[in-house]
């Protein structure tokens, strides 16, 4: 079971990445290089919007989200925690 580092780390991870992608051009490089082939592929309708990620800064905003997954895997693995291991 994963211990309650790992949602506050992989949490972290995920904000670190959206401001990153979001608003550093070595993000949007990063972005373009990870995307480009799935816009060239013949589902890019499907896998890929437009262009690139926009620096949007009302996008910071979901930031303010990040500790609900933190609350609900720490609350889940308490009570995962409290259940016999078979």
């Amino acid at each position: 079971m994963a211990s309650p580092r790992w949602f506050w780390v992989s949490t972290a991870s995920i904000g670190f990445l959206l401001v990153f992608v979001k608003f550093t051009d070595a993000g949007q490089a990063f972005y373009r290089m990870l995307v480009e082939p799935l816009m060239n592929s013949p589902f890019a309708s499907v896998t890929v919007g437009g262009g690139g990620a926009v620096a949007d800064p009302w996008d910071l905003l979901a930031l303010l989200l990040a500790p609900i997954p933190i609350w609900i895997g720490t609350r889940y693995r308490a009570k995962g925690s409290a259940t016999p291991h078979k």
